[in-house]
């Protein structure tokens, strides 16, 4: 007979790492998970904000730093980060090209 495995199954064939939270962090990020309404673990919501961070840098490194350009990746970042807050706003569509 088998013996059933204790703990979470591992999803997918990525590498798996260890993180050691301080509980100052662990509570940010408990909060976090329970503001995001979903039932996230602790691991998917790492992941998830993982994910944001990659969108965010690469909408960083998209725009240049012009006041202008300043202004319209921190409308992209909020729009990343609060993708329901001001649907109506095409941030989606903002390029490099439009900047010039």
């Amino acid at each position: 007979m088998k013996k059933k495995r204790s703990g979470t199954q591992p999803r997918g064939r990525g590498t798996p790492i260890e993180v050691r939270l301080q509980s100052s962090d662990l509570k940010a990020l408990d909060f976090w998970i329970r503001q995001q309404g979903t039932n996230l673990t602790r691991s998917d919501a790492i992941r998830s904000l993982i994910g944001i961070l990659f969108r965010i840098m690469k909408v960083d490194r998209a725009f240049g730093k012009s006041p202008t350009a300043v202004q319209l990746s921190a409308l992209r970042i909020h729009h990343i980060l609060q993708p329901d807050e001001f649907p109506e706003m095409k941030v989606e569509r903002l390029t490099k090209a439009e900047l010039t």
